[in-house]
């Protein structure tokens, strides 16, 4: 039996709303056998649906397809070569895409997967707006003045105004409120690194009426700054600070007409070479600032610098978590392999050990606990609470928490790495059954999972 699985419904990309918009839609997959080995330079059969409304919805338009996946089982596709795919109407409702496999190359359906399509249509939908010329100055609004487009202006100061229709034109009346510097932010508890600190902030009550576009943390001593280009709440990272100097932060906020007054004061801090603690105000828990084997704290969910080693559950740091190990399908028989190779388990239940060992990474003094002292693995449900603690379940809201959560890929059989820049797993020390709980992060969910020991996961560490 061969299984599914989908790693990205890509999606209607354009560069622009007045260049050509495609009208088809990329789809890529991952086909794997029931051992979940890739299939690779195989032909498969494939039939797409469009649904209207929900799963079980009408088809509104279908095609089959030969594809042929490439050498580590990923199959590309263009859906939308058909009649009838220029005529959906996808400002009408929701729409899913359903499709059916036939592994052997056949019409002979087996496997079936549904999901809503959630950001292809508006690409299609943008159609509409190809025609249109670009503005010539900020704040322009188009309209439709009978036979052609046309440009009204947002007149300044118009706070309460109102859009009222004069002789077919679209005209501003009334208003005048001024926009104003936002209020000062709240500050939130700043937090020591390697020769910087991470500073938390709430955004303010009133952004002045104008949106907020950044916000600056400034280091006391020093007047050293670090800045983020976002409206909402967040962290701010102030790099080159002094080792061994003690600082306090304030933090800023800017809009269009201005900057804010500071904020209050920080809690003191003092960098140090270390670089190990970070703290989730809204858990609690201390954590360590990055992924084992990282040489920084992420700037980015794609830092490479930031995403570390790639850890079987359980093993120590013997050399084996290196992204460019050797491989070895010899298992383990005991805690201590004796050598840093990556072990690739024939068999099931798919673990670098044989016999099994659920103890392993137990608590700070669990045995191969590859933290640095006083640090541990979390449990399920110490990394539960922190994703649960995200502004959004995906990876950019892993990336903008405390934590700055990377999407560092995963290591599993001869292939190598799989999906870095692209999802990130993470280990928690819960076992369970064969298998062991894990976090995935990707862009567009997370989630707490199971998943094979064998697998190369990364590890963030919590203080005891």
């Amino acid at each position: 039996m061969k299984k599914f699985f989908t790693i990205l419904v890509a999606i209607l990309v354009t560069a622009t709303v007045f260049s050509q918009t495609p009208e088809k839609m990329s789809y890529q997959a991952v086909i794997r056998d029931g051992s979940n080995n890739l299939v690779g330079n195989t032909t498969i059969g494939m039939r797409i649906s469009i649904l209207q409304g929900s799963e079980s919805g009408t088809v509104v338009y279908a095609e089959t397809q030969a594809p042929t996946t490439n050498v580590n089982g990923l199959v590309s596709m263009e859906i939308g070569g058909g009649d009838g795919f220029s005529g959906i109407n996808w400002g009408n409702g929701i729409y899913f895409i359903k499709t059916e496999t036939d592994p052997t190359g056949g019409n002979n359906y087996t496997i079936t997967g549904t999901s809503q399509i959630l950001s292809v249509p508006y690409a299609l939908y943008a159609k509409t707006a190809e025609t249109l010329s670009p503005g010539t100055y900020p704040g322009q609004m188009l309209y439709w003045n009978g036979t052609a487009w046309d440009f009204v202006q947002v007149p300044a100061n118009s706070e309460g105004a109102t859009l009222t229709l004069i002789n077919g034109t679209p005209t501003w009346t009334g208003g005048g409120a001024m926009s104003t510097a936002p209020d000062a932010p709240i500050i939130g508890i700043a937090t020591a690194g390697n020769a910087q600190a991470s500073v938390l902030f709430t955004a303010p009550a009133s952004n002045g009426g104008s949106p907020i576009t950044s916000y600056t943390a400034t280091s006391n001593p020093g007047n050293i700054t670090g800045t983020v280009t976002q409206a909402g709440s967040g962290t701010i990272t102030v790099a080159g600070l002094t080792n061994g100097t003690a600082y306090t932060f304030t933090v800023t906020a800017t809009n269009a007409i201005g900057t804010s007054a500071p904020s209050a004061p920080s809690n003191s801090v003092t960098p140090t070479g270390l670089g190990t603690d970070v703290i989730n105000p809204i858990t609690g828990e201390v954590w360590m600032d990055r992924n084992l084997g990282a040489t920084q704290v992420a700037d980015s969910s794609r830092d490479e610098a930031a995403y570390g080693d790639l850890y079987q559950w359980g093993r120590g740091t013997d050399g084996h978590q290196i992204r460019t190990s050797s491989i070895t399908t010899t298992l383990s028989s005991t805690d201590d392999p004796g050598h840093g190779d990556y072990i690739i388990p024939p068999i099931d239940p798919y673990d670098w050990r044989s016999p099994q060992n659920n103890d392993l990474w137990q608590g700070v003094n669990g045995v191969n606990n590859p933290c640095p002292a006083g640090y541990r693995i979390p449990t399920l449900v110490e990394l539960n609470a922190e994703r649960e603690s995200w502004s959004s379940s995906n990876a950019a809201g892993a990336y903008a928490s405390p934590l700055k959560f990377t999407v560092a890929g995963y290591r599993y059989g001869f292939a190598g790495l799989h999906e870095v820049g692209l999802y990130g797993g993470y280990w928690t020390s819960t076992a369970e059954g064969n298998f062991t709980r894990m976090m995935l992060i990707t862009p567009d969910f997370a989630f707490m999972g199971c998943d094979l020991r064998s697998y190369g996961y990364s590890v963030r560490c919590i203080k005891d």
